[in-house]
């Protein structure tokens, strides 16, 4: 049973490693149901890399990672799914030699849902996103840029679950693209949508977050409630900017 007085995700003390490289430093994560959190930071500060290990795809040197209330350090990505942990990974989230429709139906397979409740969710997404329903003959990889995120996004949302985490929203999309994306999650997050946000556009991450955590060579080195942070702008952009 979910314990729903509990945070979706807690992370405490998590250290990771490529190998012998360490690349993640005691990073403590926490994200409360119905709150979305972003993660900032430059290139190679160990936004994509945190995601994968609190996905289950990249396991945990030392620290735990709780999911609803129940330890899943060592669980891998598959049992995450079930649990509820959905990832759109920015740029590998589509199969592109399959149709729009085949992605959709891939993309539940490790739920083993009926076809009625496949059925039921597609309609869902299709409303998130109608230029898919006239598509679901089109090959993946004959979409757009901002189509192709516009699926995998839709993938994760088939999941359903506790929690969707998306990485790189907006990273190398048209601004009308990445508009019209920022609209669809604040209509998840109206709902009561929990998320993680890897992102880059800092005005994107304010607008769309109730928290920010800043990282900077697989550190934190500044978190805090998106108010709080809009409010000393500076605070934010020095952080950036060292991470950069």
């Amino acid at each position: 049973m979910t314990d729903t007085t509990a945070p979706v995700l807690e992370a405490c003390g998590v250290n990771a490693a490529y190998g012998r490289l360490p690349v993640l430093f005691d990073i403590d994560v926490e994200v409360a149901r119905g709150k979305v959190l972003a993660i900032l930071g430059a290139n190679g500060a160990g936004k994509t890399t945190l995601l994968s290990v609190l996905a289950g795809l990249m396991p945990v040197e030392t620290g735990r990672i709780r999911f609803c209330g129940e330890d899943v350090t060592d669980e891998p990505a598959e049992r995450r799914i079930r649990r509820g942990l959905a990832l759109v990974q920015g740029g590998a989230a589509v199969f592109p030699t399959l149709n729009v429709n085949e992605n959709l139906r891939a993309g539940c397979f490790p739920l083993k849902i009926s076809e009625a409740e496949l059925n039921e969710r597609r309609a869902t997404v299709f409303e998130l996103f109608p230029v898919l329903r006239d598509r679901t003959a089109q090959l993946a990889g004959t979409l757009s840029g901002g189509e192709r995120q516009m699926l995998a996004l839709a993938k994760g949302l088939l999941l359903g679950g506790e929690l969707l985490c998306i990485d790189e929203l907006s990273l190398g999309l048209a601004p009308l693209i990445v508009e019209q994306l920022g609209e669809v999650v604040q209509r998840l997050r109206a709902d009561g949508r929990t998320m993680i946000i890897v992102e880059q556009s800092v005005s994107l991450a304010l607008r769309l977050a109730d928290d920010v955590m800043v990282l900077e060579r697989g550190r934190v080195v500044l978190q805090g409630a998106t108010d709080e942070l809009r409010a000393e702008l500076h605070r934010l952009e020095a952080a950036l900017l060292g991470a950069a």
